[in-house]
C-alpha cells in the first residue's frame, strides 16, 4: 500500500482491561491490525507497549527515561482502543470552561491582566492568551516577557490545568504575596493554556488519544511502488509541534533535515523512507509535520506571539506529557548548545521545585524530532524549555493534583529566573 492508504478491516479485535476482555471499537480496527503482530486478534500488553514505543508513534519513550507511569498510559490507551472516554475527563476544564475561566480572570483583575485572541483554528475556535502584568491598560511592552503554554498535543490534558493554575496563583496572590506582586509588576507573563483547541475538544469527546489538530489534509504523498507523487491522500490533522518553520531557508534543516537513508540525501515530502526519527510525512501518522509552504493556524499564532510581533520576549516554557523531564534545546541535533551550563542550572532548579522527580536532559535525548517549537524559539534568542509532565496523559486524583502542583512550581521558578525576581517568599 502507498502512503496514507488503509485496508478495510472486518475482523474483531480484543484487549484485556482489568479482568474483562473488551472489544476494540470498530473505528480502531485498522489500528489494531497494525498492533496485532501474532496475529491472533488479541492485543497483548507486550504488543501494545511495542507499538507505543515505535518511532513516529511517540506514546512511550524508548528506552524508558524519566518518570513514566507505564501502567497508567497502557490503561489510557486501552480505553481509547475500546472507543471510550476516560472517566477522568470530569476532572479537567473543557475548552468552554477554560475560556470562561480566562474571561473571568480578565473581568476580575482588569488592572493585572488582559485576554487576547491570538488566532483562530480551522474549526473557528479562538486561541486565547492571558497577559498577566500590572498596568495592562497602558503600555507594558517595555517589560520583559515570557510565554507559558500547554496543549500543543490534544491528548495531554494535564498541561492545560498547569497553565490555568499558574494564572490563578499569580492573580489571586498579587495582593497578599510580595513575590507574586513582583512577578506581575516586573514583566509580561503570557499564558496560553490551549494551543490546540480543536484537537482538545475532539480528544475529550470523541477519541481520547488524538494528538494533532483537526484541519483536513489533502496533500502530496508518494506512491511507493511507482515513486510518483500524487495528491489524493485524505486525512485529518497536522502535529503542531512538528510544524514549526520560520520561513528562513537557512533554518529549513530544522524542519526538514537530512534523511536517514544514505541513498536519500535530503528528506522530501514525497516519501516516508527518509523521514527523520519521530517526525512523519505520512498524513495518517500522529507525527505528520505538514507541508513546508503551510503553517498551521496554531503554529502561526504562537510564532507571532513569541518572536514575530512581540520583541520583548525572553523565554518560553512549553508543557507536554508524559515523561517526567525538563528538556533543553535542541530537538533535532545532539550537539551541546553554547549556553548548556546555564540551561542545566536552571533546569535543575525547576526539577528541584517539583521534588527532584524530574530528569534534566536535551530534547534529542528523549527522541530526536524536527519542526519542534523549541528549536525555533532558541534560534530566535528565547531561553526555552519543554517540560514533560510525569506519569500519564490523562491522570486523575492525586496524580493529576501532583502534575498541577509540579508544573505550577516549575513555572514560577522559570518566571523568577527570566524576569529577575528577587523578593523573598512571603512566609
Amino acid at each position: 500500500m502507498g502512503i496514507g492508504e488503509t485496508k478495510k478491516i472486518a475482523a474483531e479485535y480484543y484487549i484485556h482491561q482489568g479482568r474483562e476482555t473488551v472489544q476494540v471499537a470498530q473505528e480502531n480496527r485498522t489500528l489494531a491490525s497494525k498492533i496485532d503482530t501474532t496475529p491472533d486478534h488479541l492485543l497483548t500488553d507486550d504488543e501494545l507497549i511495542a507499538y507505543m514505543q515505535k518511532p513516529k508513534v511517540d506514546i512511550l519513550p524508548n528506552p524508558q527515561k524519566g518518570n513514566v507511569d507505564r501502567s497508567a498510559i497502557l490503561n489510557e490507551y486501552k480505553t481509547f482502543l475500546a472507543g471510550k472516554i476516560p472517566q477522568s475527563v470530569s476532572a479537567y476544564h473543557s475548552y468552554d470552561q477554560t475560556v470562561a475561566a480566562l474571561k473571568n480572570y480578565a473581568k476580575t483583575y482588569p488592572d493585572l491582566c488582559k485576554l487576547v485572541s491570538i488566532g483562530k483554528t480551522y474549526e473557528g475556535r479562538d486561541i486565547y492568551a492571558l497577559c498577566v502584568s500590572s498596568g495592562t491598560k497602558g503600555d507594558t511592552s517595555k517589560k520583559p516577557g515570557v510565554v507559558i503554554n500547554g496543549l500543543h498535543h490534544a491528548r495531554e490534558w494535564a498541561t492545560n490545568e498547569v497553565v490555568l493554575k499558574t494564572a490563578d496563583v499569580l492573580l489571586t496572590g498579587y495582593a497578599k504575596d510580595p513575590k507574586m506582586k513582583e512577578r506581575v509588576n516586573k514583566g509580561e507573563i503570557w499564558l496560553v493554556p490551549l494551543v490546540n483547541p480543536d484537537g482538545y475538544v475532539y480528544s475529550q469527546t470523541k477519541s481520547s488519544m488524538w494528538r494533532k489538530n483537526r484541519r483536513p489534509v489533502t496533500t502530496t504523498s508518494c506512491d511507493e511502488k511507482s515513486g510518483v507523487c500524487r495528491t489524493d491522500v485524505k486525512a485529518i490533522g497536522v502535529d503542531p509541534n512538528r510544524n514549526y518553520y520560520d520561513g528562513d531557508p537557512a533554518h529549513l534543516w530544522l524542519y526538514r533535515p537530512d534523511g536517514s537513508r544514505p541513498d536519500v540525501p535530503k528528506d522530501t515530502p514525497c516519501s516516508t523512507d527518509d523521514d527523520f526519527s519521530s517526525t512523519s510525512d505520512d498524513p495518517q501518522d500522529d507525527t505528520y509535520r505538514g507541508l513546508d509552504s503551510m503553517r498551521e493556524a496554531e503554529v502561526t499564532a504562537m510564532m507571532k506571539l513569541e518572536w514575530q510581533e512581540h520583541h520583548n520576549m525572553v523565554g518560553v516554557l512549553d508543557f507536554h506529557s508524559a515523561a517526567g523531564q525538563v528538556l533543553t534545546p535542541m530537538s533535532e541535533v545532539y550537539d551541546n548548545i553554547s549556553e548548556k551550563a546555564a540551561y542545566d542550572a536552571l533546569g535543575q532548579k525547576m526539577a528541584a521545585a517539583a521534588g527532584d522527580s524530574y530528569q534534566v536532559l536535551r530534547s534529542a535525548d528523549l527522541y530526536p524530532c524536527s519542526g519542534a517549537s523549541q528549536d525555533f524559539q532558541y534560534l530566535h534568542g528565547l531561553f526555552t524549555y519543554t517540560v514533560e509532565l510525569a506519569g500519564s496523559f490523562q491522570p486523575s486524583g492525586s496524580a493529576l493534583k501532583q502534575n498541577i502542583e509540579d508544573g505550577k512550581n516549575m513555572s514560577l521558578v522559570f518566571i523568577d529566573d527570566r524576569l529577575g525576581v528577587k523578593t523573598k517568599p512571603n512566609v
